[in-house]
């Protein structure tokens, strides 16, 4: 069974949150303006909802072709990014079905497919050194305990985006 979207949520944080060291880590990101995001008003007049006002605000940070291309871009690391989690969350608050909802399933996969070549480019394995470990030990427990791992503390996340258990860390 495939992992709804609030687990793929969790661990696309986890990824985001231990981006490899050699990526910028600006104050402020204008790639990745979404520190603070607040859905525009006259966007969800416009668009008719407040997932569709956050899906435009997303392909307008990432390019109106964003979600056809399959991977999107992660060329920096810090509260920016990491924020593209929070937007995602807002996101799936305003779904009807947010388990499922296929936008934002694909978001989620692009945004970590975007995540994996990062790594790759910066010769980084993936997932980050010990969240795989994190997936063995607490991934089945439902644990949402942070591990602790030389030089930084990184956050557990799996690395399969299937499994039996679905339920939400």
């Amino acid at each position: 069974m495939a992992l709804g979207a609030s687990r793929r949520l969790a661990e696309l944080g986890d990824i985001l949150a231990n981006l490899p060291e050699t990526l910028p880590c600006p104050a402020f990101s204008e790639n990745f303006p979404f520190v603070g995001f607040q859905v525009d008003p006259e966007d969800v007049d416009m668009v008719g909802t407040v997932s569709g006002a956050i899906n435009r605000a997303l392909e307008l940070a990432f390019g109106w072709e964003a979600r056809s291309k399959g991977t999107l871009p992660i060329t920096e690391r810090g509260p920016g990014v990491c924020a593209l989690v929070e937007v995602l969350k807002l996101y799936q608050e305003a779904c009807d079905n947010p388990e499922s909802d296929a936008i934002l399933l694909k978001w989620i996969d692009d945004i970590r497919a975007g995540a994996e070549e990062a790594y790759r480019l910066a010769n980084c394995p993936f997932p980050p050194q010990g969240l795989e470990a994190a997936h063995e030990t607490h991934g089945s427990a439902g644990s949402s305990a942070a591990m602790k791992l030389p030089s930084k503390k990184r956050k557990r996340a799996t690395s399969e985006w299937e499994s039996d258990d679905d339920e939400v860390h």
